[in-house]
Order: C-alpha cells, then structure tokens, then sequence
C-alpha cells in the first residue's frame, strides 16, 4: 500500500518511540550558538555539544524529523537540484541517536526491521545494498552473520587516494572532534536506471542512498591518530523525501506527494506541458526552501544567510522566467505549499500572508534588475560572437551587471555556460577584491581615535611585529580543510595565541588575523578542551594550513571586557560589605559592553542601597587601587585589588581600578529562588547613559518652563493638580448622570407590550450615556432603548435590548436599517444573520413609530 509522507514520518517516530526512544521536535534552520554552520543541514547538529562532551543529553536515546536546508557551505545542494532526482535546497532528516546507550549491532538491527519488516515499510530486502568501511570488519560481520546478507550486498569501501580516514564511509566532524566509520544503506532501483554499485563516483540513477549509520567511536587527534572514546555515540540520518519516493514507487524525489500540488500549480501559472522539467523542479524545491526559510527569521539581504535566500529565489524566478512566466509568480505558490497536509506540524499557514509579502517584494524588486541585466547580458554576449575576441565574458562585464544591477554571479555562469560561453572569473574576483578593499575603512574595526586604519595602515603594523603564528588546522562546517576563500566563515586553530578565549564569566576576544594577502576577522574565540578556537569570516584573499599569520587584538573591545570584569570584583565585595555578609556570588558574565552579576540574598536591594553601592565602587575606582594578578600552586589565577577584595578569576582585568572611569547600574531585577541580578555598565558606556539622562532634564525643564532644580516640585504640582481635576470631573458626571437617567426614564413608552425608550439627548459622553441605561435596564427589565445623540459634532445612534428580545429580535439589521435612514453608511455586523418573519414586523413597526 502506497503511503503518503506525512504516514511515513509518523511510522519513522513511532517504530523509534517503540524502542524507548524520546521524540523531539525539529530545531529551527538557523543553528543555535553555532557560528560555524550557516543552516541546519543535518539531524545531528541540535545534538553537536553532546557529540563535542559540552553537554549532557537528557535521553540516551532520541528519534528526530529535522529540517535541513543545504545551500551554503560545505553541504550545498543548490547546483545540483533539478538536475537529479533527488536532490533538495531544502528537505526532512530522519534521524535516530543514541549516547553511550546501543551501538552498532543494535542500530543496525534497528534500521532492518523498520525498512523491511511487514508491520512499518517493507521493503524487499534483495533490493537492499550497505556500504561499510574497509577495515570495519565488526560491522561487516553483523550484516552478514546476524542480517544474513550475501557477501554480494556487502561493499567495503577504502580510503580515497590512500589518505587514512579519508572515505566516504568514515565519517569526521575536525581534528579533534568525535568521529566513527559509517554503514550506508542503498536502494537498488533496478535496470531501468544508470549506474554502477555504490562506491563509483559516477552519477548514479539505479542505486540510491537512503540510510547512514554513523558509529561515533574515535577522537581523531593532530597527529592522525584514532583514540578511542570513553563514550559512544550513534548518529543516523535517512532523507524523508528519498525514502518516500522509494515506498511511493515514483521514479524521483519531485513526483512524491509533497510536491504534486505545487508542480501542478506551476504548471497552471506557465501554461507549460512539463517539457522543461529541470527549472519546474527547481522552481518546486526553492518554494520550500524559501518558506520555511523566512519561518524560521531569514530575510533576503546581501550578506550571510539572507544572500543565499536572496540567491534562492531569484534562481527561481530565471527559471520561472525560462517557462515563459513573465510577471511576479513565485509568492503565489505559498498558498499551495501552505495547505499541503504535511506541513501542517509546521505553523506555515499562521504566517502564510508574512511570507508571501517578503517574497512579492524580493519579486517586484528582482525583476526590475533581470529585465535590465539580461538585455546587458545578451548584448555583450551578442558581441563576442561579433568580435570573435576568444568567446569569453570580461571579468569587468560580470562585476559591471553584479555590482550596478545586482545581478548574481551564479546566473550569469549558468547563462553562459549554457551558451557555451567562457567568463572571466579571475578578473571578476580581483575587481571585488578590489571594492572589498574600499569598505575595510568603514568597518569599526578598523578606527582608531583620530584617524582610520586602512589595509596599508595594517601591513605596516604587521611588519612591525616579530610574532609569527603557524596555523595547523582549519574548519569549515565543523570539517577540516586546507583552506578557506574569501567570505567564508570558519574556526582557526593555530599552534599559539595571544587571545583571551571564551568561558562561562568572560566573553572571548575579537581581533583579526592577517598577513600581507589575507585578512582573517574574528567575532569570537573559544576553548575546546585544550585547543582555542578563533571563529569568524575571511574578508580578504585565501586561508591555507601551514600559512604564518600575525594575530591583532581588537585593544577597545578587550580593554572594554577587562574593565567590566574588574568592576565585577569590586561590585561582588560592595555587596558583601554593604548589604549582607553572607550574599553567595551564584555566576557572573562580563563583554565590553555590560557586566552581570547573579546572587543569592533574602530581600531585594532598595533604590537608596542601589546608590550607596554605586557610589561605594566608584570610591575605590577612584583610588585608582592596584590590581594584581598572582598564579597559586594549583594554577589558579587570584586577582587582588589592593587587599580590597580577593577572587580565584581566570578573567581579564584592568592593572589599576582608575581605568574602569565610572560605575553605573543600570538595573536589578528578581529571578528565581532567592537568587537577583544587577546588570551594570563603565566607561564610555555609563558615560552614554549619564549624559542622556542628564539631556531629558535639560530638556524637561524646558517643557516645564521651570528650573532644572526644581523639576521635582513642579511635577508633583502637576500631579496633585490633575488629581484635583479628575475628583471635579467626576461630581460633574455624577451630577450629569443623575440628570439624564431621570430625563431618559420619564419617556418610556409601552410598545406591543415592550418597554421602549425613543429619544434624541444632548450628552457629550457616550461612555456615561451607556452607564445609565444599564441602570435603566435593570431598573425597568424587558426593554428595547433607541437614543440618538451628538458626540464630537457627530452623530450617533445608540440602540440597546435586554437579552430576552435578542431571540427574536435581530439588533444588528435594526441598526443598519436605522443609520442608512439617517444618511450614513452603515456596516453589516459579522456576526448579522437571517431574522424570523415575527422580527421582521417588530422591526417594521418600530421604524415606522420614529418615522424612519
């Protein structure tokens, strides 16, 4: 029986709740606190600090459907999509994991009965293939003894051009990291489909990859040796679409149900008979990429991850464009995309008009440009073929139509190739090297006091310095490689370093690495057991292993840090000293722009004790106290500030309290269980907030046409003045509303044998006018009250019926009715309906009474 995507992932997470394993929901496609992925691409990235030894998992075992979206970085899918039958921008892993619970001969076990057990897929297990590792001969003994596999279906694949754990089928995060051999499962499609067994690098049709089993086993050391872990792990992924395409028995990823309304819907916007099948599956694939995309935050923009949402859906629209779709089409497909029952578990719907706006807009802005660029294209291509100048595209045209018409480089290649067109890429990239250059001096980085540093003023600061640093590895997409272009984001490790790495009470250090090719920006540096990580992005020229670079700290930001984290210390003791002895530091964090400080206490600090504290730190920041920082026999760092207060700390620090400037606090706020939070600001920074407060005085004083010393006074003058004002106000509208209520009741007429109250009134205030006749309601009981009235020059009708006539009396049409003869406009109530015949005549009969 053919089951649909939705039923499949259900069976994946049941057959793995089965076997005591905890369902989590997928994690968002933005990778949380993790620089050096640019999306999710795979099941295992929600649990890579388990994986890593930062983290401990809550469940030994757990089953995923995560969202992957491979289009940048490493994993990037985009060229190969609509190309092949199952390839995706954007797709489902299934996964299951276990740590330091079941290994391999259970996760393989595992694998076999859900693919080819009656009760959950069922597949026929002589269309079944694996793939291990070659010298994994554990596992290629539990397919063959325990599964009973031929020796036929069994491939044992090596390392490539004899590099050790350099394979396919050995699987590695970096150097250092977690790592194990994998097994692949294939599907044999059969004859009909080209290709040769798994382990060719070939395209291959016939035997499709839809299972890897990762066993997490080994640390993968510097010196290339494998050391064992003390805690195994288990990391599997099978893609949802490929899976489904095979239980479906469809010949590709794009004929499954996902993606039948969306084709169709293509197909119905391009008046196109499928013919070109490459760019409607394109189309169908960035659809979803771009979707969920924009769920999870993304917006297209020209750098990071909104230029490769930007990328996605202006390679959608060329193709919509090769379909003959001239005009914005793209958004409309959410509609589709959005009810398609799979997708439900997502919210996709909730913030289906959101989506379809961000991307008519990225629509309307992008073909405007294409019209503009394409015509520049064809001509200057039209041009060459003229010239005969060696039918190659200038370097300078492509950044000219990239550059002036935000035309993207990919399109431009892909046109020309197809049209068998050479480009100069050499020159194109020196050109945006070039305008790279140009925006180093805006960067903040780069500014000193008085004058900016420009890529000059950074080599000669590089020639100046004698410190040379090796770089020994590299790590792109949590990978090692051997080196890294520019705009790429990685982690660097280098064999020594002046910077300060991140821990629990200290963010890292910024800087840059640079030599006179490259320049490295670093947003944040970490310590990975032993081993610092600098993260960040190359912002010019290429990155190689083995390179010397010199390495310059960012001196403000640092500098900032080490002053917010001395403040720490001196606010820590003030507390002590201050407010209780026995206050427990719980955790502190300190960056260049704010310090944080959690502790356990009875009651919270009053605003009086909050400025004896402030002025307390800054007494001894005054005193400009030495700070002294000295090693014990334990290797701890103890920070004395001049017998002030002593701290194991393995922070940063200022040499003298002087350097801090000024203590402020900006807030102190209750969290839980005792424990509070101050959160307090130095320097430049509490300098900011100082002389912002001290310019909304200036400027209240002259709104209060008072003296800035006397703000106080004329406030509470005003206040008790309005407190005056309102106590008037409201006898007057006690008074009003005594009146009224006597004037409105000695008009009540019997009608039909209802009480009915008809009646122009002279109020200023509907709010009171509706507080009295809820007192004549209840005074009066049943009741139907009409009253028209003025209220800001205009008027307004007022109709109210006790809830006893509302069975048979329809207010609402009574209204409409009633403002239409009165020459306005009259909207009908949502919640109006058909009225009974009885209602009709009542309401006809009123009418007529007023004269209406």
């Amino acid at each position: 029986m053919i089951k649909s995507t939705y039923d499949i992932r259900k069976i994946f997470l049941d057959f793995f709740k089965s076997k005591k394993h905890k369902i989590l929901k997928s994690s968002k496609l933005i990778p949380k606190n993790d620089k050096t992925l640019l999306f999710t691409n795979s099941g295992m990235n929600q649990f890579k600090n388990i994986f890593l030894g930062l983290e401990n998992s809550n469940y030994s075992r757990i089953a995923t459907s995560q969202r992957c979206i491979r289009a940048g970085g490493k994993h990037n899918d985009l060229k190969n999509v609509g190309y092949t039958t199952y390839h995706h921008t954007f797709f489902e892993m299934l996964g299951n994991f276990s740590f330091n619970d079941y290994f391999k001969l259970d996760a393989i076990n595992y694998a076999w009965e859900l693919l080819t057990s009656e009760k959950w897929f069922n597949l026929p297990k002589k269309k079944l293939l694996v793939t291990v590792y070659a010298s994994d001969n554990e596992t290629f003994n539990i397919w063959k003894n325990n599964i009973k596999l031929n020796k036929n279906q069994i491939i044992r694949i090596g390392d490539n051009k004899n590099i050790p754990f350099e394979s396919d089928n050995f699987w590695k995060m970096g150097i250092n990291y977690p790592c194990g051999p994998c097994t692949e499962i294939f599907y044999d499609r059969g004859n009909n489909y080209k290709g040769n067994l798994p382990g060719n690098i070939k395209k291959n049709e016939r035997y499709v990859e839809i299972w890897n089993i990762v066993f997490i086993q080994f640390v993968y050391e510097y010196n290339k040796i494998m050391k064992p872990l003390s805690k195994i792990s288990i990391d599997t992924g099978m893609g949802l679409e490929r899976i489904s395409s095979i239980i479906q028995k469809v010949n590709s990823n794009y004929e499954i149900d996902l993606f039948k309304k969306i084709i169709k819907e293509i197909k119905k916007i391009s008046n196109n008979n499928n013919n070109n099948k490459i760019s409607t599956y394109i189309i169908a694939d960035h659809i979803r990429s771009t979707a969920f995309l924009i769920l999870d935050g993304i917006t297209p923009s020209n750098e990071g991850r909104g230029y490769v949402l930007r990328k996605i859906i202006r390679r959608a629209i060329l193709h919509g464009n090769k379909l003959g779709i001239k005009n914005i089409f793209f958004y409309k497909l959410i509609d589709n995309l959005t009810n398609i029952t799979e997708y439900k578990i997502y919210n996709l719907k909730k913030n289906r008009d959101k989506i379809k706006k961000i991307i008519k807009i990225e629509e309307k802005k992008f073909l405007r440009t294409l019209k503009t660029g394409l015509n520049l294209l064809n001509l200057n291509i039209s041009k060459l073929s003229k010239n005969n100048c060696n039918n190659k595209l200038s370097g300078k045209v492509i950044f000219y139509l990239y550059d002036t018409y935000g035309f993207p480089f990919d399109l431009i290649k892909e046109i020309c190739n197809k049209k068998k067109i050479k480009i100069d890429e050499i020159n194109f990239n020196i050109l945006m090297n070039k305008q790279r250059l140009k925006s180093l001096n805006s960067n903040k980085f780069f500014k000193k006091k008085k004058k900016n540093y420009n890529y000059i003023n950074i080599l000669n600061k590089y020639k100046k310095t004698k410190q040379k640093i090796k770089i020994i590895a590299i790590l792109k997409n949590s990978y090692l490689v051997n080196e890294i272009f520019y705009n790429e984001e990685a982690i660097i490790i280098l064999n020594n370093t002046p910077f300060y790495s991140e821990t629990k009470e200290q963010i890292g250090d910024q800087g840059i690495l640079i030599n006179s090719n490259v320049i490295f920006l670093i947003y944040n540096t970490k310590k990975q057991g032993k081993t610092i990580l600098h993260i960040g992005k190359i912002i010019k020229g290429n990155l190689k292993i083995n390179q010397f670079i010199k390495p310059i700290i960012n001196k403000k930001y640092h500098i900032n840090t080490s002053k917010n984290h001395s403040a720490c210390h001196l606010l820590n003791k003030t507390l002590n000293i201050l407010i209780n002895k026995n206050i427990k530091k719980k955790k502190s964090f300190v960056n260049r722009k704010y310090l944080k400080l959690d502790f356990l206490n009875n009651l919270k600090i009053k605003t009086k004790e909050i400025n004896y504290i402030e002025k307390f730190v800054n007494k001894k920041i005054m005193l400009n106290l030495l700070i002294k920082i000295k090693k014990t026999k334990k290797n701890e760092n103890v920070i004395n500030i001049s017998n002030f207060s002593k701290e194991i700390c393995t922070g940063t620090h200022v040499k003298y309290t002087g350097e801090i400037g000024i203590f402020l606090i900006k807030s102190h706020y209750y969290i839980s269980n005792g424990i509070f939070r101050i959160i307090a600001v130095t320097g430049k920074y509490a300098l900011k907030i100082i002389q912002f407060k001290n310019n909304l005085i200036k400027e209240m004083s002259k709104l209060l046409n008072t003296d800035i010393n006397n703000i106080n006074n004329t406030l509470i003058n005003i206040y008790n003045n309005k407190k005056k004002n309102k106590i008037k106000k409201k006898i007057y509208n006690n008074y009003i509303l005594k009146n009224t209520y006597y004037f409105i009741f000695k008009k009540i007429n019997l009608f039909y044998g209802i009480k009915l109250i008809i009646i122009n009134i002279n109020i200023i205030n509907s709010k009171l006018l509706n507080n009295c006749i809820n007192n004549i309601k209840k005074k009066i009981g049943t009741s139907f009250i009409i009253l028209i009235f003025k209220e800001k020059e205009k008027k307004k009708i007022l109709i109210h019926i006790t809830s006893d006539l509302t069975k048979f009396i329809k207010i609402n049409l009574i209204t409409i009715k009633i403002i239409k003869n009165l020459g306005g406009k009259g909207k009908k109530n949502k919640n109006s309906s058909e009225i009974k015949t009885n209602s009709i005549i009542i309401i006809q009969k009123i009418l007529k009474y007023i004269n209406l």
